[in-house]
């Protein structure tokens, strides 16, 4: 199953993108 390790990566990059996106947003306010 080579596909669970990219899944894991998927997932990191999206929860560092909400962390980014989160951290705008309270600037932006």
């Amino acid at each position: 199953m080579p596909s669970l390790p990219r899944t894991n990566e998927v997932i990191r990059t999206v929860q560092l993108l909400n962390k980014i996106a989160i951290t705008l947003d309270g600037s932006k306010r």
